[in-house]
């Protein structure tokens, strides 16, 4: 995931990568690939 992402970027990758209504009550998390 690229965190430099404008919130209509994250939007669109919620709803055509993950399937899920992003204005849903569920929460995402996005971590980078270290987890740090």
């Amino acid at each position: 995931m690229d965190f430099r992402k404008q919130v209509n970027g994250i939007v669109l990758l919620v709803s055509e990568t993950l399937h899920k209504d992003p204005i849903s009550s569920q929460l995402f998390v996005f971590s980078n690939k270290e987890l740090d």
